[in-house]
């Protein structure tokens, strides 16, 4: 009988675990939500891709080498809301003077191509970059 028992209460917490509604990073408090990048310096001007999973590919512009120049960054968010690349996002480019004007589009398979206009060529002269 207490064999049984034990068996009933252990197939009883099983089930109890497998039904509990999924955690996720989604932040459902409007003056909360999920912050992206809050380093120093100034992060703006964000585009935003599906990555076709629920999940989404975001880039932005970005001051926080301490220059006053603008640099890339990218970062990955799943279908649950969770960061799935180094906190703050990863750098997609920080040549010298300013990258600015991110535009993001899906590659169709599942990452992104991320575009900008570039001035490391000099204030006089941008050019457009992509990296995909």
């Amino acid at each position: 009988m207490k064999n049984s028992t034990v068996w009933l209460q252990s197939f009883l917490m099983f089930f109890l675990y497998l039904s509990q509604p999924a955690l996720t990073q989604w932040s459902h408090d409007s003056s909360a939500n999920n912050s992206i990048s809050s380093g120093s310096g100034n992060q703006e001007k964000p585009s935003i891709v599906s990555d076709g999973s629920g999940g989404a590919i975001m880039a932005w512009q970005d001051t926080r080498g301490g220059t006053g120049y603008y640099d890339i960054y990218s970062q990955r968010i799943s279908a649950t809301g969770v960061a799935e690349w180094t906190v703050g996002g990863i750098p997609i480019t920080t040549a010298s003077n300013s990258q600015m004007g991110t535009f993001c589009a899906s590659d169709g398979a599942g990452g992104a191509i991320i575009a900008w206009y570039d001035f490391r060529d000099g204030i006089e002269q941008y050019d457009i970059y992509a990296q995909r």
